[in-house]
């Protein structure tokens, strides 16, 4: 008996052992969510999708989310496409398989700085929102950081402010809105009103905004719009997110509009 006992008591123990290995494994796998607006600050390298003319065709506009996990080394060591991500924003026209697949292969390429939990580099959780619109064909493809094509002095760099441009509504620099969007990093799409919907009520809301030094939409201001549609255009675009815009190297606050489309 003693010998089936004390085998009893070993499988016991290395069960034991077991479950609390998997507990660590566990818990070191939990890591910290954080917001795309902070590894933004961590971002070193950014390599943007490179779509085909087959997926630009579909003239068509939407928004990626990818759902990262970068290791503590800045590097991406995992990426998915995700529906809807923690902070309420949603993939949009994402059907092309190769869409999906090129957004992919690019945000895996990113790379961040270290983020450090007490001093020492940890694994994190975040997503980010890539944009994209097929829709303007003939407008020009501007790269962060690069002028565009053509004489130097035609148009600034999309995420540099013209200290010559007239000041808006709330008395800062107005931008180009294709400009805008192009630095927009976090986009959440309207809900729908129910009203609307019953009453078979579509269109487009324009609005006004105010983008503060850390790109966060702090005013919102209607220009024109359904009255059942402007109130849930204004609450998505206020959370919306974008780059800083600087001028003379240094962030400020600017002033754009924006269009919130509202199809059934």
């Amino acid at each position: 008996m003693f010998p089936r006992q004390l085998l009893a008591a070993m499988v016991l123990f290395l069960s034991l052992v077991s479950s609390t290995v998997g507990a660590q494994q566990q818990v070191r796998g939990s890591n910290v969510l954080v917001s795309q607006g902070v590894t933004n600050s961590f971002l070193i390298k950014k390599v943007m999708p490179v779509y085909s003319d087959d997926v630009k065709s579909v003239n068509t506009s939407g928004q990626i989310v990818l759902a990262l996990t970068i290791d503590k080394t800045g590097k991406v060591a995992h990426a998915m496409v995700v529906e809807k991500d923690l902070w309420g924003r949603k993939s949009v026209n994402i059907n092309d398989p190769h869409l999906r697949q090129t957004s992919l292969d690019a945000v895996k390429q990113w790379t961040y700085r270290p983020y450090l939990l007490n001093g020492a580099p940890i694994d994190i959780d975040t997503s980010v929102a890539l944009l994209f619109d097929f829709s303007h064909p003939s407008f020009p493809i501007v790269k962060l950081g690069e002028a565009p094509s053509g004489p130097a002095h035609s148009k600034p760099e999309p995420n540099t402010v013209d200290a010559g441009k007239a000041s808006g509504e709330f008395g800062k620099p107005m931008i180009d809105p294709k400009i805008a969007e192009a630095k927009l990093t976090g986009r959440v799409e309207p809900q729908y009103p129910q009203m609307a919907k019953i009453a078979h009520i579509q269109g487009d809301v324009v609005l006004h905004i105010l983008i503060d030094k850390q790109g966060h939409v702090i005013k919102v201001q209607q220009k024109s719009g359904h009255p059942i549609l402007i109130q849930a255009a204004k609450d998505a675009v206020n959370k919306w997110d974008y780059q800083p815009f600087l001028l003379n190297g240094q962030p400020t606050d600017v002033e754009t509009l924006v269009t919130v489309k509202f199809r059934p």
